[in-house]
């Protein structure tokens, strides 16, 4: 009987150790799931900064692409608006060389006819000088005939 006591006794020994150690693992879980759902709701609420974050950055992405579209939009706006410039420029330049051009070859026309009309005054003035030229030998030479007839005629 002795030994079985002794026994009984190791029983409720290694019952008591195996109850405190069974204690101490279910204490030991109990943290480990109260800590596991410290982490997860740590973990939650960062991924929801996370995603509140990412949220914002695609929403400053978002309008900074508009910014940059209607920047661009204006851009190509006062490029088109700067061609138009250019076009109407350079129509206005064309024309205003035809103008040039044309009064140019105007004013050309007009020396022309001015220079036609003093070359045709020339020729009349020595037309006109040469026929007077003509007339005076001719009346001179009447005049000496005459004037040698008077003289035939007082000699006779």
């Amino acid at each position: 009987m002795l030994r079985s006591l002794v026994g009984s006794e190791m029983c409720i020994r290694d019952r008591r150790i195996c109850n405190n150690s069974i204690n101490d693992h279910v204490k030991a879980t109990e943290v480990e799931q109260l800590v596991h759902k410290d982490v997860a709701e740590h973990l939650e609420a960062k991924l929801r900064a996370l995603d509140d974050k990412n949220m914002q950055w695609n929403e400053d992405i978002e309008r900074e692409q508009r910014a940059l579209e209607e920047a661009k939009h204006d851009v190509e706006r006062r490029r088109q608006d700067y061609a138009d410039k250019l076009k109407t420029m350079s129509e206005r330049l064309s024309r205003e060389e035809d103008t040039k051009a044309a009064r140019e070859e105007e004013r050309l026309m007009i020396e022309q006819a001015k220079a036609d009309k003093e070359a045709r005054a020339h020729a009349r003035y020595c037309a006109s000088t040469k026929l007077q030229a003509a007339l005076k030998g001719m009346f001179t030479r009447q005049v000496l005939i005459g004037l040698k007839k008077k003289a035939a005629k007082k000699k006779k």
